[in-house]
């Protein structure tokens, strides 16, 4: 089981969105214990939906969700896998810059 799911999602004429999302992200993608995810879909199902269904689907211990057009900092997968080693139940977002705390509200145990 990966201890971590990062899951964007997307849809068609988002391209270079997700492009410089990626370029930001996967450098920072260190260890097999992560797993990114792009879920593509052509306006299917709601927001809600389309969330659920990974939810559902996902094998990580822990998920969040990353819009494709978010900026991310380049401290972001680092700071998140130190906190997820050392106390899950710890990772708040008040104990971190402005920048992450959008994304850290969004780190759920599964």
């Amino acid at each position: 089981m990966k201890l971590w799911q990062i899951s964007i999602l997307t849809i068609p004429g988002r391209e270079k969105l997700l492009e410089r999302l990626m370029a930001r992200l996967m450098p920072q993608v260190k260890t097999d214990q992560i797993e990114v995810k792009v879920h593509f879909d052509k306006g299917e199902l709601t927001i809600g939906g389309k969330r659920q269904k990974v939810v559902e689907e996902c094998k990580a211990k822990y998920l969040n969700f990353i819009d494709d057009d978010d900026y991310i900092p380049p401290f972001y997968v680092e700071k998140i896998v130190e906190k997820l080693s050392k106390d899950p139940d710890g990772v708040r977002s008040e104990e971190h810059t402005s920048e992450l705390q959008s994304h850290l509200n969004l780190v759920c145990r599964l």
